[in-house]
């Protein structure tokens, strides 16, 4: 079976509703037909799967963007089963955290935690979490709502229905929070819902990368859920199904998404994102995107005013927008808690494979092209900063000059 077409951008990022009102038409067809059995279903999967190495081996160069290919296929594979196998359900909802240290996906930020939960509107929720933790505070949080018209064919309609971040939530002394999600309107910390909503994220954000949860998060249904239903055909295929579709659209789109960003913008520059929000980005949240690729040899620097704004953090990723290797002392994110500042008041920051003895340096890792982004939360009406880019042999650095 050809499983050729592919899923828009908004319907890659949220492929709860599998075949529910779909024109059966092309890929649906072909997903319809799968759905009639496990075997089938697990083809579908396999298939798609198969289909995601072929892709791999289209768009990398060298071996080490191969192996991380076929890690991003694994590692996809692993986030589908947990989102549309595991944890499917609106109304028996859990957290999963939609990226870590070792499941990236999407442009992931090693300062932040990313938990998701399926919701619909035909439910109340009650969220609950903590602000603060032994020696750690969130600097950041928004508890968002998405919803839509799926497909697998045309342009899906995604927008957020509603949401709530640190200037409007309230906390208790101890900084625990409750939000309730959907229901009438009510005063206090409340988000509504609405008949198409799908999913609910949870975005924290820290003043160093987090390997672990320290603030865990709950998600239940208010008055209580009912009770477990077996698994039948429907839920099994919804999973096989949408996990494939999801990991071969995965490989499909970020695969190529830094073709597209140097088609746009050309190499070693940062420009602002085209957002119009069908990328799930955060209300309170702006980015500059680009694409670099140096020589062993060379080094990017880049010098900007930083904002004045609770968080910025400046992130390069490999061609798969994945981030590189944090779990390491190597630094491989800056922000505004830990760059150090020039003379002038700028920030200096330097990617290179080779250490050159700055402060603010970021080890490549053994990558020689890859896709960067800044983010800037809580602009207002401030711009988003002009970032300077200059590359430069690694030893003129080393030597003090720029």
């Amino acid at each position: 079976m050809s499983h050729g077409k592919w899923v828009s951008l908004a319907g890659l990022l949220h492929l709860g509703v599998l075949l529910a009102g779909c024109a059966q038409t092309g890929a649906t067809l072909e997903m319809a037909a799968a759905a009639g059995d496990p075997q089938s279903s697990w083809t579908y999967l396999s298939e798609a799967a198969a289909e995601a190495t072929t892709l791999v081996d289209e768009v990398a160069v060298d071996d080490l963007e191969r192996r991380e290919g076929y890690r991003v296929i694994a590692r996809t594979l692993s986030l589908g089963f947990e989102r549309f196998l595991e944890v499917a359900d609106p109304a028996h909802p859990d957290f999963y955290r939609l990226q870590s240290a070792y499941r990236k996906f999407a442009g992931d930020n090693p300062d932040q935690l990313y938990h998701a939960a399926p919701v619909d509107g035909a439910h109340v929720y009650v969220v609950r979490g903590q602000l603060r933790a032994e020696g750690i505070r969130t600097v950041l949080i928004e508890v968002s709502v998405y919803g839509g018209n799926l497909s697998f064919e045309g342009t899906a309609s995604r927008r957020l229905v509603g949401h709530l971040d640190e200037r409007d939530l309230l906390v208790d002394a101890d900084g625990g929070f409750e939000v309730i999600v959907g229901g009438p309107r009510r005063e206090g910390n409340w988000i509504p819902l609405a008949d198409d909503a799908q999913s609910l994220l949870v975005r924290r954000y820290f003043e160093t990368p987090q390997l672990a949860d320290p603030m865990p998060l709950s998600i239940q249904v208010v008055g209580g859920a009912a009770a477990v239903p077996e698994l039948d055909q429907r839920a099994l295929a919804k999973g096989l199904i949408g996990t494939g579709a999801f990991t071969r659209e995965t490989v499909r789109v970020w695969g190529g998404w830094r073709e597209g960003v140097v088609a746009r913008h050309g190499v070693n520059v940062l420009r602002p994102l085209d957002d119009d929000g069908a990328l799930l980005t955060p209300a309170g949240m702006h980015y500059l995107q680009g694409a670099w690729a140096l020589a062993e040899d060379e080094a990017l620097v880049l010098r900007f005013v930083p904002p004045d704004v609770p968080y910025w953090a400046f992130l390069p990723m490999n061609i798969w927008m994945e981030s590189f290797d944090w779990r390491g002392a190597k630094a491989a994110t800056l922000n505004g808690f830990n760059a150090k500042r020039d003379e002038d008041g700028r920030v200096t920051l330097v990617l290179s494979e080779r250490d050159p003895g700055h402060a603010n340096w970021i080890a490549a890792q053994g990558h020689r092209r890859g896709l960067m982004s800044m983010r800037v939360a809580r602009l207002g009406e401030h711009p988003l900063p002009t970032v300077e880019t200059t590359v430069v042999p690694v030893e003129s650095l080393r030597q003090g000059s720029r």
